[in-house]
């Protein structure tokens, strides 16, 4: 190829990658605006708090209630909103904790249908799969928020969650499967290999079946016991990459179940082995 032809192909190439990263930087910015902040955070977690965030103490209290409350088939989410940054694109929504919950009951429905609990310097909202619970209502018109820093809504839910409890509001009937993908690797025919993959579900807790093939037959296997799983952290295991598998290419298959039995779908990527 003649230098000048390979220097405007550079050039060329060069465009089209800065046009790529001025879209996906746009894509990405767009996605952070849509929506409120409560609804990525509690896909994964049980407990949204503001910025700025309560004290180490305070968010303890509140984890430590979400988590005595979310026992023998009970669970429940809380979302701490301390201003109208937290609301993302729904800043309307502020003051209005009981619609604002409805709302973001909704938006979590497609993967958590269960208790919600927010709390605002105005007061308290709930619901259940996206639907207010009159019952629930009555049990927070007894409670107040006197203090409205972040920390005093952070301990202002905390009080309230076993008051839920106690009224026998937060039964949860799990149906949503877990999900776990691999990470595609490169190995070595043997020597040792970190397969690395990731899960998530809505009650935080999964197991873990893993299967190494060779078109149908199959190489290696793992089972791990019900664990905590965080969408978006990274899990691994380790493998000695058997020597008969040199130059082939494996299936690395990753498949979640949950604590109900809930048993996500088969997702597997590709072990390239040289």
């Amino acid at each position: 190829m003649p230098p000048t032809r390979l220097g405007h192909t550079v050039t060329m190439r060069a465009r089209w990658l800065s046009l790529l990263l001025v879209c996906a930087l746009a894509v990405v910015s767009s996605a952070a605006a849509d929506g409120d902040p409560a609804s990525d955070v509690l896909l994964a977690a049980d407990q949204y708090t503001p910025y700025p965030p309560p004290s180490a103490k305070a968010a303890k209290a509140l984890g430590e209630a979400i988590s005595a409350a979310s026992t023998n088939g009970d669970h429940i989410k809380v979302a701490v909103i301390g201003s109208k940054n937290d609301l993302g694109s729904v800043p309307s929504l502020f003051h209005q904790p009981r619609k604002y919950a409805r709302f973001l009951g909704t938006e979590l429905a497609f993967f958590y249908k269960g208790a919600l609990l927010v709390v605002m310097p105005d007061g308290f909202g709930f619901a259940n799969g996206g639907k207010a619970v009159p019952a629930a209502e009555a049990v927070l018109a007894h409670l107040s928020v006197d203090d409205k820093s972040t920390d005093g809504l952070a301990l202002a839910a905390a009080q309230a969650v076993p008051k839920l409890k106690a009224a026998r509001l937060l039964h949860y009937k799990d149906t949503s499967a877990p999900r776990a993908s691999p990470l595609p690797a490169t190995a070595s025919a043997g020597h040792p290999l970190t397969l690395r993959y990731q899960a998530w579900d809505d009650s935080g807790r999964a197991k873990i079946d893993i299967q190494i093939q060779s078109k149908r037959t199959r190489i290696a296997s793992f089972h791990i016991p019900l664990r905590s799983v965080i969408q978006g952290q990274w899990y691994s295991v380790s493998w000695r990459v058997p020597k008969n598998v040199a130059h082939k290419v494996l299936n690395y298959c990753v498949r979640a179940t949950d604590a109900a039995g809930n048993r996500g779908a088969q997702t597997c990527g590709k072990l390239i082995v040289t």
